[in-house]
C-alpha cells in the first residue's frame, strides 16, 4: 500500500534541505580572500572551505549537512557496537538485539547469496506464473498486502484524506516510472536512462529471469519503453506538487469506469482493503494509461516490468552481486567514483532500516532537554514575528489575515523527538545468521509490520504524534495535512544551534530553518490547506489572485537564473522551496533589529549553511528532479531580496553582483 520510489528516483531526490558547517561559526576561516562580498556573497564566505573539502566515498556531494550526518553516524555506530558486544545477553525483542541481528545479516555475504530472493521469491514467482491479467493483478495485490509494495502499475496507500484530515482514505498513486518522468523525457539525461536500462538487464539475467544477455537486454528495453509510455501521460514535477491537481476523488462506481481493467474493488480486496465509498487518485491520466496496458497481449511485458519493480525494491537486501548492480548504477549516475566499503554500507543500511529504534536511544544520550526548551522558545518568537508580518501586509484583506493567523496559532510544533514512538514494528522478528535469519527476510518482516499497521489504520481516526523522519535526521519538515512542523534533534546542534552562540548566530542557523518550515504553511501548496490540515480555500478571491501573482514573480525570477552550462533553474518546480527560503530569512532575522554588526553575524552563518561541493552529474540531475534550487542560489538570490542585507552591507550599490533594485525584489510574506 505504501507509495515507494524506485531505487534510482529515491537516490536522485537526496537533497540535504539545510546544510551548515562543522566547528566554530567564525567566518574568517571560510573567506576566500579573493571573492568580493559585493559581487558573490556565497563565494566570499565559502570559497576557501569548499576548496579544502573532499567528497566522501560513496557520496555525490559535500555539504556541512554531511559533516553533521557523519558525526551522528559515528554516534549511532557506538550504539551498534555496544549492541554487538552485548548481543547474547540482550532480550530478543529489545531494540539493541534487533539492531545487532540485522547488521550481522547485512554483513553476511555468504548468507545473502544463499538466501537468494528469500521470502520475496514466491511473490515474484506468482507474478511470473500468472496466466492472465486477473491472476497477474492478484499476484501484485498479494505483494501489496503482505509487504506494502505491489507490481508498480497500481500503487495503493492509506493516508489522511486531504479534504477531511481526521479520517484515512485509500489513495491510488501514479505508476512506477523507473527513473521518473523528468529524467526519461530530458534529452540531456539519456545517459542515465541507458545506464538504468542496462542495470535492469543485469537484474533480470543475474537472478535467473532471463537466460541470456541478449534476451535480458531486449526485455529491459521493452520495460523502459513501457515506463516512457506511462511517463508521457503523467504529471510533471511541478503539477505533482499541486494538491488541487493530485486530489481527484472517485466513487466506487466512478473508479470502475476510470480504471475498468484494474477492477479496483476486487484487486484492493485482495490487497486487504475492503471496498470503499470513494478512492483518491493522484494522477488520473497516468492511471488511465496504465489501465489501457492491461491486455492479454501485454501480459509477458507486464510480468517483466513487475519483476523489475520488485527486484529494484528488494535488490539492496539480496545477494551482494544484485545489490552492487543497483549501487553501481547509482554511483555512475551521480558521478560517484569510489564505492562505500561493505561495512559502511551495512552500517548505514541498518541505521536506516531501524531508524526509530536507533533514534530513541540517540536522543536519550545526545539531546539535552535544555536545547529542546530553548528551540521551542525560539520558535515562539519567530511565530510572533510571522503574525506581525501578516498584520502588516498591504495586499491582504482582514478576513484572510485572520484566517492566516488562525492557521499559525493552530500549528503544532514538535522539537527534538516525537511524542509518540512507533511500536508497530516490534512484532517483526529480526534474527541473526546464527539463529537462521537472513537479510532479505528480516527486511520483509519489517515491511510486513508496517503494511499491517497501515491496513489497520483504515476506517479509524488519523493517528497524530508519529513523525515522518527519525529524530537523528539532519533535516526538518512541515506537514500540511497535520499543520505541524517537526524539528528533529539531529539538526539542533552545532553549527545550526549551540547554546554558546550569539542570538544572531543561532537565528542564522536554526532560526532560518524554523522560519523556512513555518513558511511552507503559506507557500503555493501549503496555502491551500486550512488550520486543520484540510484542503480548503480560506482566501478571498482577490487576495488569492494577488498571492498567485507574487508567486509568479518568484517563479519567473528563479527561471531567469543559469545554474550550470546554460541550464536554468526551473522556477515552477522550485517555487514552494524558494518561497519558504525568502520568508524564512525575513521572519528569523526580524528579532535582531537593525544593528549592522549583529546582522552580519546572521548573514555569515546563513551563507555558511549553503556551502556545497557537488559532482556535475548529480548537479544536473538535481536540477530536473529536485524541488529545491541549487545551494548557491538559495544563498545569494535570497539575500538580494532582503532589506536587512543592505543594512548589514551598505557598501553594496547598484551595479554590484549582489545588488537588486527594490522594485525587482521578490517575496510574499
Amino acid at each position: 500500500m505504501r507509495r515507494f520510489l524506485s531505487a534510482l528516483s529515491l537516490g536522485l531526490l537526496i537533497t540535504g534541505f539545510l546544510a551548515s558547517c562543522a566547528g566554530t561559526p567564525a567566518s574568517e576561516k571560510a573567506r576566500s580572500g579573493s571573492a568580493s562580498l559585493k559581487d558573490d556573497y556565497y563565494e566570499y564566505i565559502n570559497a576557501r572551505v569548499i576548496s579544502q573539502k573532499k567528497i566522501r566515498p560513496g557520496q555525490s556531494s559535500w555539504t556541512y549537512y554531511d559533516d553533521i550526518d557523519q558525526r551522528i553516524y559515528g554516534q549511532l555506530n557506538g550504539i551498534l557496537d555496544n549492541a554487538l558486544k552485548n548481543r547474547k545477553s540482550l532480550p530478543a525483542a529489545s531494540a539493541e538485539r534487533r539492531i545487532a541481528n540485522l547488521y550481522l545479516c547485512a554483513l553476511d555475504v555468504e548468507g545473502r547469496d544463499k538466501a537468494g530472493l528469500g521470502a520475496a521469491g514466491p511473490l515474484i514467482e506468482a507474478v511470473q506464473n500468472a496466466s492472465d491479467i486477473p491472476s497477474y493483478l492478484a499476484a501484485t495485490a498479494d505483494a501489496s498486502m503482505h509487504y506494502g509494495f505491489g507490481g508498480g502499475l497500481l500503487r495503493m496507500s492509506i493516508s489522511p484524506d486531504s479534504r477531511n484530515a481526521t479520517r484515512s482514505a485509500v489513495w491510488i498513486g501514479a505508476p512506477d516510472m523507473g527513473p521518473g518522468k523528468a529524467i526519461l523525457e530530458d534529452p540531456d539525461l539519456q545517459e542515465a536512462v541507458t545506464l538504468y536500462q542496462n542495470m535492469l538487464a543485469g537484474l533480470l539475467l543475474q537472478n535467473g529471469f532471463d537466460k541470456s544477455a541478449d534476451e535480458a537486454g531486449k526485455d529491459a528495453a521493452a520495460v523502459m519503453a513501457l515506463e516512457k509510455d506511462i511517463a508521457a501521460s503523467a504529471f510533471d514535477l511541478a503539477t505533482a506538487n499541486n494538491p488541487q491537481k493530485t486530489y481527484n476523488l472517485y466513487t466506487a462506481a466512478e473508479i470502475r469506469e476510470l480504471l475498468p481493467h484494474f477492477n479496483i474493488p476486487s484487486t484492493a480486496a485482495r490487497a486487504g482493503i475492503p471496498e470503499q465509498p470513494f478512492y483518491i487518485v493522484s494522477d488520473p491520466a497516468a492511471m488511465k494509461k496504465a489501465d489501457s496496458l492491461l491486455k492479454a497481449e501485454n501480459l509477458p511485458l507486464l510480468k517483466k516490468y513487475t519483476t523489475c519493480v520488485m527486484l529494484l525494491r528488494t535488490g539492496p537486501y539480496l545477494s551482494l552481486k544484485t545489490a552492487d548492480l543497483i549501487e553501481d548504477l547509482y554511483n555512475a549516475v551521480m558521478g560517484i567514483e569510489e564505492k562505500k566499503t561493505r561495512e559502511v554500507a551495512a552500517r548505514e543500511s541498518t541505521q536506516s532500516l531501524l531508524n526509530f529504534e536507533f533514534g530513541r536511544i540517540y536522543v536519550g544520550r545526545y539531546f539535552p532537554e535544555s536545547s529542546k526548551k530553548d528551540v521551542e522558545n525560539m520558535t515562539r518568537t519567530i511565530m510572533d514575528v510571522y503574525r506581525k508580518r501578516i498584520d502588516g501586509l498591504d495586499w491582504m484583506q482582514t478576513a484572510t489575515k485572520e484566517a492566516a493567523k488562525r492557521k499559525l496559532d493552530t500549528m503544532e510544533v514538535h522539537v527534538g523527538y516525537p511524542d509518540k514512538w512507533p511500536d508497530y514494528r516490534d512484532s517483526a522478528q529480526i534474527m541473526a545468521p546464527d539463529e537462521g535469519g537472513c537479510y532479505i527476510d528480516n527486511v520483509l518482516a519489517l515491511w510486513h509490520a508496517e503494511a499491517m499497521h497501515e491496513l489497520d489504520s483504515l476506517g479509524k481516526p488519523v493517528e497524530r504524534g508519529y513523525w515522518s523522519m527519525p529524530p537523528q535526521e539532519v533535516n526538518a519538515y512541515y506537514d500540511p495535512g497535520k499543520n505541524e512542523i517537526v524539528l528533529p534533534a539531529g539538526i539542533l546542534q552545532a553549527p545550526f544551534y549551540d547554546p554558546g552562540y550569539t542570538n544572531a548566530q543561532n537565528l542564522g542557523g536554526t532560526g532560518q530553518t524554523i522560519g523556512h518550515e513555518l513558511s511552507h504553511a503559506f507557500d503555493s501548496s501549503g496555502a491551500q490547506y486550512d488550520e486543520y490540515g484540510n484542503l480548503r480555500s480560506w482566501w478571498t478571491e482577490e487576495d488569492y489572485r494577488q498571492f498567485k501573482e507574487k508567486g509568479k514573480k518568484i517563479s519567473d525570477y528563479y527561471s531567469s537564473i543559469i545554474a550550470i552550462d546554460n541550464i536554468y533553474i526551473k522556477g515552477d518546480q522550485t517555487l514552494d522551496e524558494n518561497t519558504a527560503d525568502l520568508a524564512g530569512l525575513e521572519v528569523s532575522i526580524a528579532p535582531l533589529g537593525s544593528d549592522p554588526k549583529v546582522l552580519r553575524e546572521y548573514f555569515e552563518i546563513y551563507a555558511q549553511a549553503w556551502a556545497c561541493k557537488i559532482t556535475d552529474k548529480f548537479f544536473k540531475l538535481a536540477l530536473n528532479t529536485n524541488v529545491h534550487s541549487p545551494f548557491k542560489a538559495r544563498c545569494n538570490e535570497v539575500l538580494k531580496s532582503s532589506p536587512e542585507f543592505y543594512i548589514a552591507y551598505p557598501e553594496i550599490k547598484e551595479g554590484d553582483g549582489m545588488y537588486l533594485a527594490p522594485e525587482k525584489r521578490i517575496g510574499i510574506w
